[in-house]
Order: C-alpha cells, then sequence, then structure tokens
C-alpha cells in the first residue's frame, strides 16, 4: 500500500515540475542556438553556459516545496492516510528525477569544454561516467534543500543556499589556490592517474548516501511535526 502511494505522490510532483523543467530546457536550447548561429564552433562558450546553468535544476522541487509550505499544500499532505516516511520520500525521489538535465548538460559541457583543456578524449564511457558523477554532486544539493525547507523555518532559509552555493564556490577557490601552486596542472596529474575515477565514484558514493540518509531523517521529522504557522497559509 505504501509503494501504491510513494507512486502516486511522485507522479504528481513530477507533474507539477515538469512545466519548471520544460521553461529551463527551452531557455537552454535557445541559448545554445544563440551560440552555434553566432559561430561557437569550438564550443566553449556553450559548454561553459551548460555547467553554469545546470545549477537551476538543483531547486526545481527545493521552490516547488516552499510554495507547498507557504499555501497549505504541505498542511494539507499531514492530513492524508501517508506516512511521513512515504511523503519524505517521494519528494526526495522528484528531487531526484528533476536534476537528471542538469547532470546531461554537465556531461555535455564536459565533452565540448573540459575534455579538450585536461587531456580526456571525450568518449561515451567517459561522458556518461562524467554525467553520473555530476547527478550525485547535484542531486545532493537538492535533496538537501528540499530536506531544509520542511523542517526548518522557511524564511530563515532563503538565502542559505545562495550562501552556500557562493562560499562553496568562492572559499574552494581560495583553498585550492593556497594548496596547489598550480590547481590546473595537478588536477591534470589526478585526472591521469588509474585510479583516481575510483576515489571520486567511491566519496560521491558515500557522500550521497550520507546525504541522502540525513535528508529523509529531517524532511521525515518535518512532515510528522509540521505545524503550520498564520502567516503560512493565510489565515
Amino acid at each position: 500500500m505504501d509503494e501504491l502511494r510513494f507512486f502516486a505522490l511522485l507522479r504528481v510532483d513530477i507533474k507539477r515540475g515538469a512545466p519548471t523543467t520544460a521553461r529551463a530546457l527551452a531557455a537552454i536550447a535557445a541559448l545554445s542556438l544563440f551560440f552555434v548561429v553566432r559561430g561557437d564552433t569550438a564550443g566553449d562558450s556553450l559548454g561553459i553556459a551548460l555547467a553554469a546553468t545546470s545549477v537551476m535544476y538543483v531547486m526545481t522541487v527545493p521552490l516547488m516545496t516552499f510554495k507547498d509550505k507557504m499555501d497549505g499544500t504541505l498542511e494539507f499532505l499531514t492530513t492524508l492516510p501517508v506516512s511521513g516516511s512515504v511523503v519524505a520520500s517521494s519528494r526526495l525521489a522528484a528531487a531526484g528525477l528533476a536534476t537528471l538535465p542538469g547532470a546531461g548538460q554537465i556531461a555535455v559541457a564536459f565533452g565540448l569544454f573540459a575534455a579538450p583543456i585536461l587531456g580526456v578524449e571525450a568518449v561515451g564511457p567517459s561522458i556518461l561516467y562524467i554525467g553520473a558523477l555530476a547527478w550525485i554532486a547535484i542531486a545532493m544539493g537538492s535533496f538537501l534543500a528540499v530536506a531544509l525547507i520542511i523542517r526548518f523555518d522557511v524564511t530563515n532559509l532563503l538565502s542559505a543556499p545562495f550562501f552556500l552555493m557562493f562560499a562553496a564556490i568562492f572559499g574552494g577557490d581560495w583553498v585550492v589556490s593556497k594548496l596547489l601552486d598550480d590547481p590546473l596542472a595537478s588536477f591534470q596529474a589526478f585526472v591521469a592517474m588509474p585510479w583516481a575515477p575510483h576515489i571520486v565514484a567511491g566519496l560521491l558514493a558515500i557522500s550521497l548516501l550520507s546525504l541522502v540518509g540525513l535528508s529523509f531523517v529531517l524532511a521525515k521529522q518535518g512532515i510528522e511535526r509540521y505545524r503550520p504557522t498564520p502567516d503560512a497559509i493565510g489565515w
């Protein structure tokens, strides 16, 4: 019975998020056409644009969850004969599916832009591998954002994803520049090592499993302990 409820909620979440994903894909298609018309035959600009805009898909389901919390939909879900585990797992599954286009964009960007710089051959298996790693990375951000929005006061979290994103970008750049004299050369040397892909995949898999577990617990607790505020549902 729980499985049927899970897939029913997942279908609803996918249907609700589909227009946002379609608009994002249409924008990416228009951007790609712009670079083709402009004559970007090397694919550098398009590759960078695809990688940068992949972040959009991270917030598709979190923003939908935010809207649900503000308009009373989340309160309605708590009145249904559905456990918090089912609601949490269906919403996290929707977040994972919503980030798949972003992973595809990063894989294409890798083939167009990063692979030539790193000296890696952009063939089918390597692109699929990069796409899988990219999905793990961006899905983790979406999982955590959904869980935090469900579990905690939304108004205190509005700026958190953007703050964390900028902190990770600039903080990571500062740390790398301090630790390595030539980050690109060091990265190229690391990529050339035969065991490098296995280390990266292992670390990302462990991180994914840990974050999925944490996100599930937070989202489940948020559903089970949910108490709507008058301002959130328009009373």
